[in-house]
């Protein structure tokens, strides 16, 4: 393919722009920044009613604790991070904290800078029963929600800031995301989850007498709300769609196979089993959410693809990890950082080689600048003179207090033709600085004269036949000003400062 000279020259510019800001940024979130990460381990998070046994006897449950690991950045110096929570599938009948692809999510996201968790849940579920089913997801909600609150509730001693705590899940894990985020009315909650009676369905075959399973939140730390601030789910489903409501615009990314044979992509019963109910996976979801009017949602929908496309068989690597892993973790860091980014933006006025640059970003209290001369600067509203005419790559890099950042890369021409010998030799200017008249001196006939505030915006503007000319600067604030002449398409620009 054919690539221009100017195409060239704008890329290789940006390469050169971006290799320069990387040697002056951190980009945390988005590269791994920390060479080691350091792991807690069996940090219990929740105290909750267990059934013993690998299938669903809920006529013998005792009280069990669970526990998650903690990732954190060693030599991190930040104390209000954000944190996510990786929730590992299998059914609801297997697993643990321990899957490969939990655990590799944690360190590969700690390693951009973030707290993260990996945790056990109560597991237990007839393969065979609609009831069980139900309840086991409703058990999985419940225990999601309690790691929410305990890093809420913990959050100091772990440098997390408690508004930003979200989750990830795998299949399983996801059906809990889900969950956690759009089953909160009470009256959403299924009637198999309270008291209910269900015929078990292997040897004896007796009814049991299930006991309700209580409210969302159960547990400890019930001052505080356990939702998540947003969700990634990878190949997971609702209950029902009819669960999402207009007040639950929650970021979340939605990730999906749609050969999926599992969970179905679309509407049908887990692993095609027909004494499941349908549920409804990740392409309703969407349209969903879409038809609500919601901005707030990504999808990553592979075609041809099934269940845990990424290379783990109940998330432990089969061999390696395939070439999806890496997008997968990518797409995860993004989405996260979308969330608490700030928004870089800026504008700018040119007077031949002279810029004015005005910061318009939001959420960001720490800006660099690369005029794509070799020359930067770190003030909010930078002005610049370059050297020569020509076109300059120009990178805003602005960062936020826990050094999440974005960037605006704008192109941008200056002229330095049309400056005559008589604007250098003739026009003369007093005193400067001013305090009430500024005068000028061997004025061309036919000259405009306009007067800026260093951003760029117009003060007044004046036409003079004569000479001299007094331009009345008393009542304006004291600062820097840009006087530009101009005359037959000609330009001259000078400088002012307005004192008391």
């Amino acid at each position: 393919m054919y690539i221009g000279h100017r195409m060239k020259y704008l890329i290789v510019s940006i390469l050169f722009i971006l290799s320069l800001s990387l040697q002056a940024q951190t980009y945390r979130y988005s590269k791994s920044i920390f060479d080691e990460v350091s792991v807690t381990e069996n940090v219990v998070y929740t105290n909750a009613p267990s059934i013993s046994g690998f299938y669903n006897d809920e006529s013998n449950v005792s009280t069990e604790s669970f526990a998650m690991d903690i990732y954190e950045p060693v030599g991190d110096d930040i104390n209000n991070r954000p944190a996510i929570i990786f929730i590992h599938g299998g059914a609801f009948v297997s697993g643990n904290r321990k899957h490969d692809d939990m655990e590799a999510f944690c360190d590969s996201l700690a390693h951009k800078g973030y707290v993260t968790a990996t945790i056990d849940y109560r597991l237990g579920m007839y393969v065979t029963s609609n009831a069980s089913a139900t309840r086991a997801v409703y058990r999985g909600l419940q225990d999601g929600r309690s790691a929410v609150r305990f890093l809420k509730a913990n959050a100091g001693d772990y440098g997390i800031d408690p508004a930003k705590i979200y989750m990830a899940g795998s299949s399983a894990g996801a059906f809990i995301c889900l969950h956690s985020v759009y089953m909160n009315d009470l009256d959403e909650k299924p009637d198999k989850a309270g008291s209910y009676n269900y015929n078990n369905p292997i040897i004896p075959f007796n009814q049991i007498t299930a006991p309700d399973l209580g409210n969302y939140d159960i547990g400890n730390n019930l001052s505080y709300d356990g939702a998540p601030a947003a969700i990634f789910c990878l190949w997971g489903a609702l209950q029902n769609t009819s669960l999402i409501k207009a007040k639950d615009n929650i970021p979340i990314f939605l990730v999906h196979g749609t050969a999926d044979g599992t969970v179905p992509f679309g509407v049908g019963p887990p692993f095609g089993l027909s004494s499941f109910s349908d549920t409804y996976g990740s392409s309703p979801i969407s349209t969903a959410i879409s038809q609500l009017g919601f901005s707030s949602i990504d999808t990553w929908f592979v075609d041809g693809e099934g269940h845990e496309f990424y290379g783990v068989s109940n998330g432990n690597w089969s061999s390696s990890p395939n070439d999806y892993w890496g997008v997968t973790v990518e797409k995860a860091a993004s989405f996260f950082h979308d969330q608490h980014k700030p928004k870089a933006d800026f504008s700018y006025s040119s007077r031949a080689l002279d810029v004015v640059f005005s910061n318009e970003s939001t959420g960001a209290p720490t800006w660099y600048w690369d005029f794509g001369d070799g020359e930067t600067s770190r003030l909010e509203n930078p002005d610049h003179s370059y050297s020569v005419s020509g076109t300059y790559i120009v990178t805003l890099h602005v960062e936020n207090k826990i050094k999440s950042w974005d960037e605006s890369i704008i192109e941008i021409s200056v002229d330095n033709t049309g400056i005559q010998d008589y604007t250098l030799n003739q026009i003369t200017t007093y005193p400067n600085p001013v305090r009430d008249i500024l005068v000028v001196n061997n004025l061309p006939s036919c000259t405009d004269i306009e007067v800026f505030s260093v951003n760029g915006t117009l003060i007044k503007r004046i036409s003079s036949d004569g000479s001299q000319l007094g331009i009345d600067m008393k009542d304006l604030p004291v600062g820097m000003y840009i006087i530009n002449f101009s005359s037959r398409q000609k330009s001259f620009q000078q400088r002012v400062l307005k004192t008391k």
